[in-house]
């Protein structure tokens, strides 16, 4: 009985590391990013799938959280750490995939009131909302593009979001994400970060399985002499299960 028990070990150790090994290989769903990556300063947000005008440009380099798609559309979720988030609609064109980890995906990125200005609720710079005095920080979105006149940016302040003319901040340059954008930006996916190969788990595995088989091949032979032993006496019986 012993003995079998001993038998057993092997494959309750075997059992035992394939279970393990199971809940270290990563889901390769899980592991599918949530972000998708800006790789053109002029790429349009929408705050519905009209196509209509644009509310304002995403900054080139950053990234939007995807929250789902249809045909054309991505609906998206951008900022959410220094300013609120706000979500809308990107052309499925615009953006393209990533297979790594973001650990800073949205802007943190902020601009300098130059003189009193008026934040506006629109991009016309009509409904002034909100007036703001000079050397106030503002948290950046991104940009709008006026025609025949000066930018406007997108911009958070005391939690309230709106529109400011580029001339009333102190010059700034649009900062660019730390990770550099791709050679090409035609849709393809971009590794910067290479996940651990769970070859090293394959490799693990095939190790514990050789030696349960080994250890499992020696107590089996233990048992194969054991049983072809002759009795100490004519009378004395030995039972294996014992």
């Amino acid at each position: 009985m012993k003995l079998k028990i001993l038998f057993l070990l092997p494959l309750v150790f075997l059992s035992a590391f394939f279970i393990s090994y199971c809940q270290d290989v990563p889901d390769a769903k899980a592991e599918q990013s949530v972000y998708m990556r800006v790789v053109d300063s002029e790429t349009p947000f929408y705050l519905d799938k009209s196509e209509g005008e644009p509310f304002f440009y995403l900054p080139c380099s950053y990234f939007v959280k995807i929250l789902e798609e249809d045909e054309n559309f991505y609906h998206v979720e951008c900022f959410g750490e220094l300013a609120p988030a706000i979500d809308g609609f990107v052309p499925k064109d615009m953006l393209i995939s990533i297979d790594y980890d973001v650990q800073s995906p949205y802007m943190q990125a902020t601009v300098t009131t130059l003189s009193s200005c008026m934040l506006y609720a629109d991009n016309d710079a009509k409904e002034g909302v909100y007036h703001i005095f000079p050397d106030r920080s503002l948290t950046l979105y991104g940009s709008y593009f006026e025609q025949g006149e000066e930018n406007l940016y997108l911009v958070c302040y005391n939690d309230k979001l709106g529109f400011v003319k580029e001339s009333y901040l102190k010059p700034f340059t649009m900062p660019t994400h730390p990770i550099p954008l791709p050679q090409n930006n035609s849709n393809q996916v971009v590794e910067t970060s290479k996940k651990q190969s769970p070859s090293s788990n394959f490799d693990g595995l095939k190790t514990a399985i050789i030696i349960c088989l080994s250890l499992a091949g020696v107590i089996a032979l233990c048992l194969v002499v054991k049983r072809k032993k002759p009795s100490e006496t004519a009378t004395t019986f030995v039972d294996d299960d014992f």
